[in-house]
């Protein structure tokens, strides 16, 4: 939900949710998905990021999903090594921070989105261009902690709520232009979130796009 969409073309309603679809398959966090998410006209892509046993950032929706999908029969979470070693579905490329990085700097509109790590001040430091970086984040610690080191940070609805008094106005002292929700959220929140976009806020909604 953007205030005043131009069109179903405009690109900047929407995110493509983990890389975007690809082959009907959701949820990959791929290089592949990024790619044709790109040649359909997304500027804005979502990647899930955990850490590997090892402590390094790759892409990922969860970690049982990943095994799943990958065949991987290890411990969880994987190496870093381990984590580069398979692929998704037998078929798509696994991401890291050096192929994120790579991607996105040849890819100078592209905006990241990121789902999962709730550490802006860690992550960003490591993320290629942080003008180009939008964190959703979870606790208000996270994202005062964002804003404090100039990331564009997207608090989630649930963690929007639980704020007292002029939610709104709190979020505008706070530098906030942007929510993420889920469908539900809008369903039983049209009003509030009609306010809040009628008074500049960018609410994203969850929800998948097929791009093949």
């Amino acid at each position: 939900m953007k205030k005043n969409p131009k069109s179903l073309c405009d690109n900047t309603r929407f995110i493509a949710h983990a890389g975007g679809m690809i082959n009907n398959d959701t949820y990959t966090d791929s290089l592949e998905a990024l790619n044709l998410s790109y040649k359909n006209k997304f500027k804005l892509f979502e990647l899930d990021i955990l850490k590997t046993s090892d402590n390094k950032y790759v892409a990922a929706h969860d970690w049982d999903s990943w095994k799943l999908w990958s065949g991987y029969h290890g411990k969880l979470p994987p190496t870093h090594k381990d984590f580069l070693s398979y692929k998704i579905r037998n078929k798509y490329t696994p991401l890291d921070m050096k192929s994120i990085n790579s991607w996105f700097l040849s890819h100078t509109d592209a905006i990241l989105i990121t789902d999962k790590v709730n550490n802006p001040k860690e992550f960003s430091s490591i993320f290629i261009d942080k003008k180009r970086l939008i964190m959703e984040l979870f606790t208000m610690r996270s994202v005062v902690e964002g804003i404090k080191n100039n990331v564009l940070v997207m608090p989630t609805w649930d963690l929007v709520k639980l704020i007292q008094g002029n939610r709104l106005e709190v979020l505008r002292n706070l530098g906030v232009q942007f929510i993420s929700a889920n469908n539900d959220n809008l369903i039983y929140n049209k009003k509030v979130f009609l306010n809040f976009t009628d008074n500049g806020m960018n609410i994203y909604i969850y929800g998948s796009v097929n791009t093949s």
